[in-house]
């Protein structure tokens, strides 16, 4: 089964107070990422498929995709699991469940959709406060 694991995720706003997941990813490769929580991509994680060829993803399949602006993107689409290191340096994983993950034409920004926000529920953004809370923490 394809993996991704992340380490040290916090939720935050970032410029323009757009909701913001970071952290790094352990697995399959080491690399940190900054996602957009984008509530309008009903899948789970979209990265630019130009990063393609860092992961090791097997059993994908190439899909279109009619974005909110209405072009049509390629995109490779893979099922993964989603996991969390509990604690740095620690061998204590918490499986999270599975997301879509998909490499997308065109696109510049690594995304994350409503199937991982789901995984993170509650999840709970207040503007006001300047604060994002879910499962996590």
């Amino acid at each position: 089964m394809n993996t991704l694991t992340f380490s040290s995720l916090s939720l935050s706003f970032g410029q323009a107070d757009h909701p913001r997941l970071s952290g790094e990813l352990v697995l399959p490769h080491k690399k940190k990422y900054d996602l957009l929580l984008d509530t309008g991509f009903s899948l789970g994680i979209a990265f630019p498929k130009t990063l393609l060829p860092q992961f090791r993803f097997t059993d994908g399949f190439l899909s279109t995709m009619v974005l909110a602006d209405e072009r049509t993107v390629s995109a490779f689409t893979f099922l993964v699991d989603l996991s969390v290191v509990e604690q740095e340096n620690s061998q204590l994983v918490r499986n999270l469940g599975q997301v879509s993950c998909v490499f997308m034409n065109g696109a510049v920004e690594t995304v994350a959709g409503i199937e991982l926000m789901k995984l993170l529920s509650p999840l709970t953004l207040d503007w006001d406060k300047s604060l994002i809370t879910s499962k996590l923490g």
